[in-house]
Formats: C-alpha cells, sequence, structure tokens
C-alpha cells in the first residue's frame, strides 16, 4: 500500500528550527553559481590572455572574445556545473560524518527538495535516500519513514522500553510487530533475542526488524528458521517495506 509523503518535518529529522536555521549548506552547495560564474570569466580572461600572448594583437584578442565566451558556454560551463556539484556532494558527505546535526540538515533539505520535485502522490519518504543514507538515519527518521510506508491506519506507535519493538503492524488480516535499530554497525544477536520473546509473548505471527546497518553474522545465524525478518539499507532503498510486510 503506497502512501503521499507529506512535508518533511524537522522534528522527524531530529532537528529544531533554530539549529536547521544556524547550520548553512556546505560552501560550494551555497556559493554554486557564483562558483560557476568565476569559473568561466577566469576562463575567458585566462584564453584571452593565451592569444594575446601568442599574436600580440589586441585586434585579435577582440576578434576572438565573442568565440571564446560561447566556447566557454559549450564546453567549460557543463564540466564547470559538473565539478562544482561533484565538490558539494563531498564537502556534504565529509561534514557528515563529523558532524551529526549538519548530516541530519543535509537530510532534511534533500528530503523538502525532493518533495518538491516529485508529482503529488506517487511516492514514498524514503524512496530518495541511497544505501549510505539510510545508515545515517536517526531512530526516529526511520520510524517516520516506516509509519508513512505502511500507513498510520495500520501502525500503531508502542513504547519500546516497557514492551520491546516501536510498532504494532495490524492489516486486519494479521498482526506484526516491527523494531527500528538505525546505526552503521550490524545488529547483534541480542536483538534478534529481544524480538524472539516478543512474538512468544503476544502471539503475533512475525517481527520485522527495520536495520539498514543489517543483521551481523550472529543474528544471522540466530534468525535461521525463525519469523523475523529484516530489512537493511539495501532493501530500504529499494522500497522495501512501501508495500505491507508479508
Amino acid at each position: 500500500m503506497k502512501t503521499h509523503a507529506g512535508p518533511p518535518r524537522v522534528e522527524d529529522f531530529g532537528l529544531s528550527a533554530s539549529t536547521l536555521e544556524n547550520t548553512p549548506e556546505a560552501f560550494f552547495v551555497r556559493h554554486r553559481d557564483a562558483t560557476l560564474v568565476i569559473s568561466v570569466a577566469a576562463t575567458v580572461v585566462a584564453s584571452g590572455s593565451a592569444v594575446f600572448h601568442m599574436s600580440g594583437s589586441l585586434a585579435a584578442s577582440a576578434f576572438f572574445a565573442p568565440i571564446l565566451v560561447i566556447a566557454s558556454l559549450i564546453l567549460v560551463l557543463p564540466i564547470g556545473l559538473g565539478c562544482v556539484c561533484a565538490a558539494g556532494a563531498v564537502e556534504t558527505w565529509w561534514r557528515s560524518l563529523f558532524d551529526p546535526d549538519f548530516a541530519a540538515c543535509a537530510r532534511y533539505r534533500k528530503a523538502r527538495a525532493a518533495l518538491q520535485r516529485r508529482p503529488e502522490g506517487t511516492a514514498s519518504p524514503g524512496n530518495d535516500l541511497r544505501v549510505a543514507d539510510w545508515l545515517l538515519c536517526s531512530h526516529s527518521e526511520l520510524l517516520a519513514i516506516v509509519v508513512d510506508r505502511l500507513g498510520t491506519a495500520n501502525v500503531t506507535p508502542a513504547d519500546r522500553e516497557s514492551v520491546g519493538y516501536d510498532l504494532l503492524f495490524n492489516d486486519g488480516e494479521c498482526t506484526r510487530v516491527i523494531r527500528c535499530e538505525s546505526g552503521r554497525s550490524p545488529i547483534g544477536a541480542g536483538v534478534g533475542r529481544e524480538l524472539q520473546t516478543v512474538l512468544t509473548d503476544t502471539g503475533c505471527r512475525e517481527a520485522v526488524l527495520v536495520a539498514p546497518a543489517g543483521p551481523s553474522s550472529q543474528l544471522k545465524q540466530y534468525l535461521e528458521g525463525r519469523s523475523i525478518r529484516v530489512f537493511d539499507a539495501p532493501a530500504l532503498a529499494g522500497g522495501g517495506l512501501t508495500e505491507q510486510p508479508g
């Protein structure tokens, strides 16, 4: 069941409005246009200087100036745009590794931009996240995406500290428990044992573990033959949980 993604909320990304306001985008993202203009202008000036140096004639430089401008727009502009975009992406990735607030702000802005580009009602949240992006999602972000993908009418939030899971999914035919584990470290077997206990106590048919980092080798071994499904980053990036689990 696919649902429409509402506008991203800063609280879903573990942010406050003040944090978002005080955390600027990467330098090359903020100054993309200015960097492109400077790059093209520098190329034209350098080319004109080279022509003048080789010919020794201002007339020749003036004659070739329009040609150099057109060539710069045709050749240099696309290359420059690609380089500036790549620089912005690398800078954002690098800063995200060391600054959780910057990483959350970048994901929020990316979600806002993606929502503005997509036709209404055609996509589910998280579809624009790459595998690496899923590994940076906070627990609250994972919960928000799972709830929206499955539909709020079918999902009931739970107190994880007391019951061992985050959400209860009921589509009218069966009930499943859902637990979200954020982070970049593979999930240990202890989480699997907790979910198995939950299944025994609740009588639910299946448990779903949403864990971008995936299961550890010990957890994989423990889950063999058990009714516990794992959705890791590749599965989530591929649209996992967009349809009802099962």
